[in-house]
């Protein structure tokens, strides 16, 4: 038995030429983010480096004016916890600006999910259609022995971009 599987209204974010804005506009917002993130990025990661290689000779300091004698144990331990939760601070912070920037992300899987959805289902096995059903249908009724679901936001017609969160 062959059951077709028809979208009416086909499942899509938005008309064809805002779809195409949106992908055009996306890849220049992208190539242009990408520079100025690279400049960003390399400049926060100089300072940080230099940050965390002074924080190693304040350390190294420390225990010097400690083992002359110069300070008490308990300032030599006040002073070295302190430099040593600056010195995580930035051992995170390094860690964080080495990440890819994640903008756009959530626009950029709406527009790939949009543009397999109906092959995904297609070829999918049950758990991948009630996946995809679960994620692009709302409102499921039966009448007449037909199954009918609507599509949930961005997924119908009309959707406004405006409303869409990018990042």
């Amino acid at each position: 038995m062959d059951q077709g599987i028809r979208c009416t209204p086909p499942i899509e974010i938005f008309p064809k030429p805002l779809g195409k804005a949106l992908v055009i506009s996306e890849r220049l917002v992208a190539e242009i983010d990408a520079r100025e993130h690279t400049h960003t990025v390399a400049t926060r990661l100089r300072s940080l480096t230099q940050t965390r290689t002074s924080l190693e000779k304040e350390s190294e300091n420390l225990t010097k004016l400690r083992i002359r004698d110069l300070i008490t144990d308990e300032e030599y331990l006040k002073q070295r916890q302190e430099l040593e939760r600056h010195q995580i601070k930035i051992a995170q912070s390094l860690k964080t600006a080495e990440e890819p920037d994640l903008r756009f992300e959530p626009a950029r899987l709406l527009i790939s999910f949009s543009k397999r959805a109906v092959s995904w289902f297609q070829a999918g096995d049950a758990r991948i259609k009630r996946l995809i059903l679960t994620i692009a249908g709302s409102n499921p009724q039966l009448k007449d022995k037909k199954l009918c679901i609507d599509a949930r936001k961005p997924f119908v017609r009309g959707f406004s971009l405006e409303n869409f969160p990018l990042g």
